[in-house]
């Protein structure tokens, strides 16, 4: 009940279910670079850590394995993750920047349910299997089309959702988006359409031609450019 930080070495390949079960103290979480798999509840409700960084080992992470743990700030996802499991990051409304990585292909059930800190993040066409998220106030941009066939239930708190995007070769920000009828979806919710992020810069707004250093909309402003028309977002260096 006293455990505040854990440095788990490099031979360790997998963290075990329940393994820090309700460890409310612990603030301080060091993983090793083998880790491939975080079982079930293994860090459960440990409401005093701060910051999730996952090594590029981890391919699967298991059902409320960081349920709760409503201190942290900051989740990186490493590069080589695949699986993420129901409720895996259940709210953690504190954190305010989602990077799911390309190699993801299966997101449970309400697996980031109550990320109310989010502005925006980029969600990749390359996930299969999705049920992910309600209880957040962003807006989704994504490569995918809509008629890809994620669950009906995917984006439950019906936020708006950019389709079609071309994403940078990392697959981390949106660099344009051809707007036709089909681009955007629940356009006019609560607070309207919000500005794509990127690591590093300040999105500045859209522009009819690439390259340009001023913007002609604002990201609220997407769903008024004319069908046809493609934008390219500004960024600004910060």
């Amino acid at each position: 009940a006293s455990l505040k930080e854990v440095v788990i070495p490099d031979g360790v390949t997998a963290i075990k279910n329940r393994a820090f079960y309700k460890c409310e103290k612990l603030a301080s979480l060091t993983m090793g670079q083998n880790v491939e798999t975080i079982d079930e509840y293994a860090f459960y409700a440990c409401s005093s850590l701060n910051k999730i960084e996952l090594p590029d080992s981890v391919k699967t992470i298991g059902d409320k394995a960081f349920y709760n743990c409503t201190n942290v700030t900051v989740v990186k996802l490493g590069s080589s993750l695949e699986t993420i499991g129901d409720y895996a990051f259940f709210n953690l409304s504190n954190v305010t920047r989602l990077n799911i990585p390309t190699s993801v292909k299966s997101i449970g059930k309400y697996a980031f349910k109550g990320w109310k800190g989010l502005n925006s993040f980029v969600l990749d066409s390359t996930v299969n299997e999705i049920n992910a998220f309600y209880g957040i106030d962003c807006t989704i941009y994504t490569d995918a089309e809509k008629s890809i066939g994620w669950n009906a239930r995917w984006n439950s708190s019906q936020r708006p959702v950019v389709w079609g995007c071309t994403l940078s070769e990392d697959g981390t920000y949106v660099e344009s988006v051809t707007i036709n009828e089909n681009s955007i979806s629940y356009a006019n919710a609560k607070g309207g359409i919000t500005a794509p992020d990127r690591i590093g810069h300040e999105f500045v707004g859209w522009a009819t031609s690439s390259g340009a250093t001023a913007a002609e909309y604002t990201a609220a402003e997407l769903s008024k450019v004319p069908h046809g028309t493609t934008v390219y977002a500004v960024w600004k260096p910060l």
